[in-house]
């Protein structure tokens, strides 16, 4: 059981994707608050968490189910066209697979690993909320109702297509219980995304708050004295200048200008060594955080980008060939146009699934290199302590050598190369069935 602080956003948000997954059986974890303090709790043990694990049970089972009548309608029907025999043998069992995975790694191994990932960034985010108050920095707070509309309107939006899939495939081509089950699949497969790009969110936060802390003036001693010791030069330099020509007058001013300008930092220049020293544990807290991330979603995440991608692959293929063989006879005709508009929707909705994940992930790491970036600036001060020197060039030896990426299982580097080479793929096996048909 782990005690997290109640005013974490970060723990807000994570609270309602978790209670809305619990519906598709991939909420581990149960929140529980505690009625003598003003604090909430994370509670791992399955029986504080009976209505989660039971979810996970049936929907487990349904997994197992529409998976043995997947591989049995493989069996059974003998499918001569290219697109269909991909579907049938390919695309369906993966679909099922991967929902029955992800619940079962969510229900064993990932729920110790979700409640000390959530207890980690509400740790490194209470820790991120004090060091702005400190040195009073604007905290930035989410608005909790505005997360709240945004969640219900996405997954309402899905809710709305994936019953119009079924109204449309239940009516033209497969049985009730295949496609509840198939839907059901699709649904757990859709939370594990949603849970995946809001720790992402998280961590992109993260980064980015701690870039705004780094950049303040926390040495304001050393500030004040190197303008006291300028003021002095300047005064001593006009009194022994006082005698000669006013050209060399302006000559010296400009030297002491320019001197005043590269010795003595401006306002938020100055920087100790104990506050990188603090920037330091928090991005080792944040890389933790990114590790249990790629541990917990590595699989997953990569069985995800494998069924949009085949998904979009088959919708595409049958796109093309509808809109070559439109019959004439009125409702063959309306049909091909609803299978149509429906593919036309499956393609853009496995598109933007991959692409969301693939810019969260890159967003992600421009903010790392926009905070290495932030510290050679830094090093190219010659005002700084030598002990700020030292931990500057640590701190950033580290962002190099623990660079925050996610990877789908360590298969590939998540981030936007590999949605380019998912529309390149795309593409290219399109054209592979094309050549089939």
């Amino acid at each position: 059981m782990y005690k997290l602080s109640m005013c974490n956003d970060c723990l807000y948000d994570m609270k309602l994707i978790f209670c809305v997954s619990r519906i598709f059986g991939v909420s581990p974890v149960s929140f529980v608050k505690s009625p003598m303090h003003a604090k909430e709790y994370i509670e791992t043990k399955p029986s504080r968490n009976i209505v989660g694990s039971l979810f996970s049970v049936i929907v487990f089972c349904a997994m197992a189910m529409g998976l043995i009548l997947s591989v049995a309608q493989c069996i059974i029907n003998d499918e001569k066209d290219a697109g269909e025999l991909v579907h049938h043998i390919f695309s369906h069992p993966v679909l099922f697979l991967s929902a029955g995975v992800s619940i079962a790694m969510h229900f064993t191994v990932n729920r110790l690993k979700i409640a000390e990932l959530l207890k980690q960034l509400s740790y490194i985010n209470k820790l991120i909320i004090q060091k702005q108050r400190q040195y009073c920095i604007d905290v930035k707070q989410s608005n909790r109702r505005s997360s709240v509309v945004t969640l219900v309107t996405v997954v309402f939006s899905h809710l709305i297509f994936r019953c119009l899939d079924f109204f449309l495939r239940a009516r033209y081509h497969q049985t009730c219980i295949r496609g509840v089950t198939l839907n059901v699949a699709d649904l757990v497969n859709f939370a594990i995304t949603i849970q995946f790009c809001n720790f992402i969110r998280c961590v992109q936060c993260t980064l980015t708050e701690l870039v705004r802390i780094i950049s303040v003036n926390t040495d304001v001693n050393s500030v004040r004295c190197s303008v006291e010791r300028g003021f002095k030069s300047r005064q001593q330099v006009g009194q022994r200048s006082a005698s000669r020509s006013a050209v060399h007058i302006d000559m010296i001013k400009e030297i002491t200008s320019f001197q005043r300008d590269v010795s003595h930092p401006t306002q938020g220049e100055a920087i100790s060594a104990h506050h990188v020293m603090f920037c330091r544990r928090v991005y080792n807290g944040v890389y933790e955080a990114h590790a249990l991330v790629n541990s917990i979603y590595g699989i997953p995440v990569l069985l995800v980008f494998v069924l949009t991608g085949t998904f979009s692959i088959i919708n595409v293929y049958y796109m093309l060939l509808d809109s070559r063989t439109i019959s004439f006879p009125m409702e063959s005709r309306l049909r091909r146009i609803e299978e149509l508009i429906l593919r036309v929707f499956w393609v853009f909705m496995c598109t933007a699934i991959a692409f969301y994940m693939s810019v969260s992930c890159h967003l992600v790491t421009l903010e790392s290199s926009k905070l290495n970036e932030k510290i050679q600036k830094l090093l190219l001060l010659n005002s700084l302590q030598r002990d700020s020197v030292r931990q500057l060039k640590l701190f950033s030896d580290q962002i190099s050598k623990n660079c925050i990426k996610f990877s789908a299982s360590c298969f590939f580097t998540i981030d936007m190369s590999i949605f380019c080479a998912y529309v390149a793929t795309t593409i290219t096996y399109t054209i592979v069935l094309v050549q089939f048909k």
